[in-house]
């Protein structure tokens, strides 16, 4: 009986060994998973870090993209403004070019009148002298 338990004993003995050796092939393994997995992480950590930084820049690139189209609708409505000021304008010249027509016209006329009206009271002055 000692044999059988000295037997036992050597047996249980190499069982625990290999058990041992498990364990640590198992530790050894969990550790280069876990090596893993933190640079997962770390890398997983870069990559939130540069879509942040994407996200930002497409969200200033809105930003800047809203404020040229508000600058552009703004530069189109002043040219619009612009246009119907330079409309106004042209119609005001056109109105002060008929009016100044009709000046130069009435002044013409009344030149005429003026020659006329002066050749006959010349010609009462010399009647009035000569009676």
């Amino acid at each position: 009986m000692a044999s059988e338990v000295k037997q036992l004993a050597t047996q249980t003995s190499k069982a625990t060994e290999e058990i041992s050796g498990r364990i640590q092939a198992v530790q050894g393994a969990t550790e280069q998973a876990v090596a893993a997995i933190e640079h997962v992480d770390k890398t997983v950590g870069r990559i939130n870090e540069i879509g942040s930084t994407i996200a930002a820049a497409v969200e200033e690139q809105g930003a800047a993209t809203s404020e040229i189209a508000r600058s552009v609708e703004q530069a189109a409505s002043q040219t619009d403004l612009v246009a119907k000021s330079l409309a106004r304008l042209l119609a005001a010249a056109n109105d002060t070019n008929t009016s100044s027509c009709a000046v130069v016209g009435s002044a013409s006329g009344l030149s005429d009148q003026a020659a006329v009206l002066k050749r006959q009271v010349d010609e009462f002055v010399a009647r009035v002298a000569a009676a």
